[in-house]
């Protein structure tokens, strides 16, 4: 029996009193995720035009959609913890579409997961690349200093004799 209280079901429940309940929560997590994606997508693009207002932007886009999705995530707890007994209680017809819905999102999440960490590679090697640069330039106005010197500079001598 579905806990009233929490909206906790029960793999013993009736399907028909959890199926509307898992399909929401799939629902929700679909929407999450394609967005997701599509935010994941747009992201490369800026990184790779140096968009960066543009990129800050979208990151709290996409905050927002991963916090939604955690929710959505522990909503969905009660069944994943007892999926096998869950799906085990549905006709095989509404088994595959529920197992196909979790493999498509699954999917989509490992795609982001990957572009992502392709991202985060690529922005590792501009960060090297740029401290690189930024040592070299270190390097130069310092070789630059050492042969320009200053026009009129004299040494003080350092040994001298002196009468007060």
């Amino acid at each position: 029996m579905i806990d009233a209280v929490n909206n906790i079901p029960s793999p013993t429940d009736e399907p028909s009193s959890w199926t509307p309940l898992l399909t929401a929560i799939l629902d929700d997590q679909d929407d999450s995720t394609a967005e997701l994606e599509s935010l994941s997508e747009q992201q490369t693009e800026l990184l790779d035009r140096s968009a960066t207002d543009d990129l800050l932007r979208l990151l709290g886009q996409r905050q927002r959609l991963l916090d939604s999705a955690l929710t959505t995530a522990k909503r969905l707890e009660p069944f994943t913890e007892n999926w096998d007994a869950f799906m085990g209680a549905l006709p095989a017809l509404d088994r595959e579409g529920f197992v196909s819905r979790v493999r498509m999102i699954q999917d989509r999440i490992d795609r982001i997961s990957a572009r992502d960490e392709s991202t985060r590679t690529s922005l590792v090697e501009q960060r090297n690349t740029l401290t690189e640069e930024l040592a070299s330039v270190g390097n130069s106005r310092g070789a630059m200093a050492a042969y320009t010197g200053k026009a009129n500079y004299r040494p003080s001598p350092r040994f001298q004799d002196r009468e007060c």
